[in-house]
């Protein structure tokens, strides 16, 4: 069912592969043809105190993880389904670099001008009391100018009609009125 590129000259034999992949340098890679008709890699783990997939990276310069995806139309490149959670999150991010460079943790850019419907964010929660919780702990000891929320929003485009501009808008809607304001 799944094979190893022919270049490194081994075929999967079940389980017993996986000790075999230790003596190997060379990289790995998994090319199955259009008519494969399932994944090109499926990862099973059922050791249910044990990580499924963990990468351990030297980069400093090149990601660490490169996908390109420029195909998809309907589909999503990253799909998760978690509806087992308690505690835990989805995706969760630790940042502890010491550098003072400016950078941001997550950067999405949006930047086709034709595109005025691609929301860089786009959030539908219907279970939680607030939709986007922020807690901000400013533990640095510098003078600075500290703000919760920072927005700015730019019209770069010109435009040969009237636009209406918001900083912020909000619409409420309450299909209940019933103690809510």
């Amino acid at each position: 069912k799944n094979k190893v590129s022919k270049k490194m000259g081994i075929k999967w034999i079940g389980q017993h592969v996986w000790d075999f992949i230790s003596l190997f340098r060379n990289t790995i890679d998994v090319s199955p043809g259009s008519a494969a008709g399932g994944a090109a890699v499926t990862v099973n783990n059922t050791d249910i105190d044990q990580v499924a997939l963990d990468v351990n990276a030297s980069n400093t310069t090149a990601h660490v993880v490169d996908i390109t995806a420029d195909a998809v139309t309907t589909g999503n490149v990253i799909n998760i389904s978690a509806d087992g959670l308690s505690s835990g999150s989805a995706i969760q991010i630790d940042d502890a670099g010491s550098d003072t460079t400016e950078r941001g943790i997550i950067d999405i850019t949006q930047n086709h001008a034709s595109a005025k419907f691609a929301y860089p964010i786009r959030i539908d929660c219907n279970g939680a009391q607030n939709c986007i919780k922020v807690d901000q702990d400013f533990a640095n000891t510098a003078a600075s100018t500290i703000a919760g929320y920072s927005y700015t929003l730019d019209k770069t485009g010109s435009s040969t009609s009237n636009n209406t501009m918001y900083g912020f808008l909000s619409t409420l809607t309450s299909d209940e009125a019933t103690n809510g304001t």
